[in-house]
């Protein structure tokens, strides 16, 4: 029984190079034509990688200004809104005071009726006298 050599890469094929080539199998010398084609695959996925983080950097910047705008918009309604808050606060406080003093003549008003009723009461005090009758008294109705 013969042992076969299994060749160290799991892949047969590494960065485009032939793994099971004989120059990897038997140990000899890598020629610079080979390396050069090594490194002209590794130089492409390198490329295509940065070509890659480019395209991600431009992705981003567009949405970093699409979010400032955003941002921008968003801060001038907040602002806009705030002073209509203020506006609306400063009428309610005026018709706050509207009612305040209003409300305050009516109450003048009503105890001043009030007072005037009691000194009448008062004056009239065996007039207005009033009688609690107690049940059976008024001849069993």
């Amino acid at each position: 029984m013969q042992k076969t050599k299994k060749p160290v890469l799991e892949e047969s094929v590494f960065f485009g190079y032939d793994a099971l080539k004989p120059s990897f199998r038997r140990g000899e010398t890598v020629k610079v034509d080979e390396i050069a084609i090594i490194l002209k695959d590794i130089r492409g996925k390198f490329d295509l990688v940065l070509e890659g983080h480019e395209a991600l950097k431009s992705y981003m910047d567009r949405r970093y200004e699409a979010l400032d705008r955003k941002i921008d918009k968003n801060t001038f309604l907040i602002g806009a809104l705030n002073d209509k808050i203020d506006n609306v606060r400063t009428e309610l406080c005026g018709e706050i005071q509207e009612v305040r003093s209003e409300l305050g003549g009516k109450i003048d008003g009503v105890a001043a009726d009030l007072a005037a009723h009691r000194k009448d009461t008062e004056a009239h005090r065996a007039a207005y006298r009033v009688r609690e009758e107690t049940p059976g008294e008024d001849g069993g109705a």
